[in-house]
């Protein structure tokens, strides 16, 4: 049957929705006392006698203040069709207002997850885990899962209001939601807290990883993940593995996110949030992304330590309110259509264009070497001076300056003369820093 409800997702209300529930409403089961492991604690019938057996994967699980308002607990893994605790969704008589329980065991259900959008209907320390295809929804912050798996082979999970759990299992099968506003966040409770499927099918979702304690996370591949993935919290995430969504925006929002070492291959990379300070730290990995910028309206300290990473960008870098710490890493240009660096007056190691597509310099930035084999670098805008201060090589083989003045040609590689001074326009201009005895001339 159809619903309108309000969610919210830590603090934040996400306004009225309306959906439907796959499986229907008739529920198998009314709870009528506690604790969950005997015939004393279930009816078939809202406020009806006790005397119906402990429910199984096929009967569904309803609460009522009508049948029970009392706190309910768990005490035995248990299993039903489906849970609900509103009467929208029960068609009985009145919600229920007590807590639920699972003291630690497995919860299983075969369809949709209701938890209500009120505080304290849920206490979790156990393993909650949806084996076939329904709804989910817990959007108030202390009703989180302590474990929750979801999406299993062959199976869709369809959030319809915001999800919280402290561990996350997505397994191979289909995560969705009918809101992309709507958060599955996850509060680390413990290192690894996040597992994906590498098979997994993620659509139309924010998945939210809080971080209140330092964490390590070991290391995610979903090319099937269409989707934002933030991290944000007031604590270190750092990386045992490679981060592998190719098709997911990358957002780091507060604090620190080490990647140690291991890649990262993601869609966009935002950095900042709010007043929120950030250090993003890259290590000596492969770093493969399409643009990278600061968030917009943040108004933190953004700082992004390349370190020793190998960089390749093939969209738009935007530096404007980033502090760079070049390290020895090498930036990558390998755009094949027209792209945008903003250099924001930051300096960086090497610089290489390969990409065949035009790269505009919007405006100035040091480079310790900038070297191309294809492709054109020219300023954004004709008759507009940029100005790149190179302080070591300039290789430039098969690569285009394209409105450039370059200075004096004893001060470039040999192999750059034919390609300089491309429209003889004012465009980039190479300031020397070495004298010509130490470069060789």
């Amino acid at each position: 049957m159809a619903a309108t409800k309000t969610f919210g997702d830590i603090g934040v209300d996400y306004g009225d929705d309306n959906y439907s529930y796959i499986g229907g409403n008739m529920a198998d089961r009314w709870v009528v006392n506690t604790p969950w492991n005997t015939v004393n604690s279930f009816s078939t019938a809202e406020g009806g006698a006790s005397g119906a057996s402990v429910p199984t994967i096929t009967e569904d699980v309803n609460f009522s203040d009508t049948s029970f308002s009392g706190d309910v607990t768990i005490d035995v893994a248990a299993f039903m069709k489906s849970i609900a605790m509103e009467s929208s969704i029960t068609g009985g008589t009145d919600d229920y207002t007590g807590t639920l329980i699972d003291a630690g065991f497995t919860v299983t259900v075969g369809g949709n997850i209701i938890i209500p959008n009120r505080a304290s209907v849920l206490t979790s320390t156990g393993i909650w885990i949806q084996t076939e295809t329904g709804n989910i929804e817990n959007p108030t912050g202390s009703n989180k899962f302590r474990n929750l798996e979801i999406a299993k082979t062959g199976k869709t999970t369809t959030m319809t209001g915001g999800v919280l759990c402290e561990m996350l299992d997505i397994g191979p099968g289909v995560l969705t939601g009918v809101d992309a506003f709507k958060d599955l966040s996850v509060v680390a409770f413990a290192n690894d807290f996040l597992t994906i499927d590498s098979n997994a099918t993620i659509t139309n979702r924010l998945i939210s990883c809080f971080i209140g304690a330092d964490r390590t996370q070991k290391a995610i591949t979903c090319a099937g993940m269409t989707a934002v993935f933030r991290k944000i919290g007031s604590s270190k995430l750092t990386m045992t593995g490679n981060l592998i969504i190719v098709n997911s925006d990358f957002q780091v929002y507060v604090d620190t996110f080490d990647l140690n070492d291991n890649n990262l291959t993601v869609k966009d990379i935002e950095l900042g949030f709010d007043a929120g300070n950030i250090d993003f730290l890259c290590g000596d990995g492969i770093i493969t992304c399409v643009d990278i910028n600061k968030t917009a309206g943040a108004i933190g300290i953004l700082n992004l330590m390349l370190e020793g990473s190998a960089f390749n960008c093939s969209g738009d870098i935007d530096f404007t309110d980033i502090t760079v710490t070049p390290g020895t890493a090498i930036i990558n240009l390998t755009n094949t259509v027209t792209k945008t660096l903003i250099g924001d007056d930051q300096t960086l190691y090497d610089l290489v264009k390969s990409g065949v597509g035009i790269t505009e310099i919007a405006d100035n930035f040091n480079v310790n070497s900038l070297l191309g084999s294809a492709g054109t670098i020219r300023s954004d805008v004709a008759d507009t001076q940029r100005i790149i201060t190179a302080t070591n090589t300039r290789v430039v083989t098969g690569m285009i300056f394209k409105d450039i003045s370059m200075g004096s040609a004893g001060r470039v590689n040999a192999k750059a003369a034919t390609n300089t001074n491309n429209g003889n326009n004012l465009g980039i201009v190479f300031v020397d820093t070495l004298s010509p005895s130490l470069m060789g001339f």
